[in-house]
């Protein structure tokens, strides 16, 4: 029996279907049923019509209908409003006068940059109270810390805290009496030069105490060996002395501060008592090219008293342990930590006319035959004020 033809449909879109045959999409056929073919004649006989809308064209039709649905609620919502009176809310006339509030945020309670300094009315109460901001600066547990240190590392509140001491000092033990601050100018950078004395850098702190009650602020350019000292280069630098180098003395002068230089160095504080106040020499000249590369004056300073606090009796080298040298003294180390405290002996501050080398340029400063002798005019000078000073002089601790 002869097998027929499997026949998969006209379908275009299924895989595998059959070709439609060129008679049957022409649109008659011999083959095709009665039926079919009655359909057809009538559809000839009958008068034409316009032919129906596609589906595709129907939904192009509610598409649009809907996306005017939109425009035509706008249009009548704007009718309504253009009918409908306007109604304005009043207009409040303080609201353009009215400030914000300011909120006022109240201070942390607790010790704090923001509390007043502390004074001390007597010795005993200051040496307290410099004790508790010792205790504080070398981190013994319980104390506070302080947020006011600068980038040269001065803390101001270490500095309030400790200043009725040094104050105390200043006036009862060492008893310092001052001449020719008030003849120096205001206007220019100072560089105040003067001479160096005991391995305690006490010169520098009175003369920064000196500066202060005449209304100036004075830097103190200390020596490396003070700061390779355990505990002593923190102190003396958180009491506002700098490491001396030309880089900090540069940026002090630039924000019209003073600076005071200890041309003679270590050698200086470790020459022996029966040298005392007799200059050493002052180096290369590093505070000469200093005031001709900045255009600052150098002001010559003695300071009488300071040479006699800690008379230098012999030293012992302690260099492989990190100390410059252990001092001898009338009092040190026989009696130990008390040892340390100066005798009070009675000290002269007197400060001369200012040299001004401003007229030779900032380029003379690479001139080395010309800074040595400025440096060794300012060392003669400063040794012939030492000379008065020590003539007129009748008592080391009386004056």
């Amino acid at each position: 029996m002869p097998k027929k033809p499997i026949v998969l449909g006209n379908d275009p879109f299924q895989r595998g279907a059959a070709p439609r045959s060129p008679a049957g999409a022409a649109g008659g056929s011999d083959a095709a049923p009665p039926k079919e073919r009655q359909r057809r004649e009538k559809a000839k006989s009958a008068p034409s019509k316009e032919p129906k809308a596609s589906a595709p064209s129907k939904r192009k039709q509610r598409s649009a209908a809907t996306k005017g649905a939109p425009e035509a609620k706008s249009e009548r919502a704007a009718e309504r409003a253009a009918k409908e009176p306007a109604t304005l809310l009043p207009v409040d006339r303080e609201a353009e006068t009215r400030k914000p509030a300011v909120v006022a945020v109240p201070p942390v309670p607790g010790k704090g940059p923001t509390e007043p300094p502390l004074r001390h009315p007597s010795g005993v109460a200051a040496a307290l109270g410099a004790a508790s901001a010792l205790r504080a600066l070398l981190n013994v547990p319980g104390a506070g810390p302080s947020f006011q240190v600068d980038e040269l590392g001065m803390d101001a509140r270490f500095e309030e805290e400790t200043r009725p001491f040094l104050d105390w000092i200043y006036e009862k033990w060492f008893r310092v009496e001052t001449s020719g601050f008030d003849a120096l100018p205001s206007d220019v950078p100072l560089v105040f030069v003067a001479n160096r004395a005991g391995a305690l850098p006490w010169d520098s702190l009175m003369l920064s105490l000196a500066a202060r009650r005449h209304g100036r602020s004075v830097r103190p350019l200390v020596e490396d060996a003070v700061f390779h000292v355990p505990s002593l280069g923190l102190l003396v630098n958180r009491l506002g002395a700098v490491r001396a180098c030309p880089e900090n003395a540069e940026l002090l002068l630039e924000r019209d501060r003073a600076v005071a230089v200890f041309p003679e160095g270590a050698t200086g504080f470790a020459k022996p008592y029966r040298e005392r106040y007799r200059l050493q020499r002052f180096g290369r000249g590093g505070f000469v090219k200093l005031a001709l590369r900045t255009g600052a004056l150098i002001v010559p300073v003695s300071i009488v008293g300071s040479e006699e606090i800690h008379p230098l009796l012999g030293k012992l080298a302690l260099r492989p342990f990190g100390f410059p040298f252990l001092p001898i003294t009338p009092t040190f180390p026989w009696l130990g930590a008390a040892g340390l405290l100066p005798l009070p002996a009675k000290w002269r501050i007197d400060v001369g006319e200012p040299f001004d080398y401003r007229a030779y340029g900032a380029a003379a400063a690479q001139n080395d035959p010309l800074v040595l002798r400025l440096a060794e005019e300012v060392r003669g000078t400063i040794q012939t004020m030492l000379d008065t000073a020590l003539a007129s002089r009748h008592s080391v601790f009386l004056g």
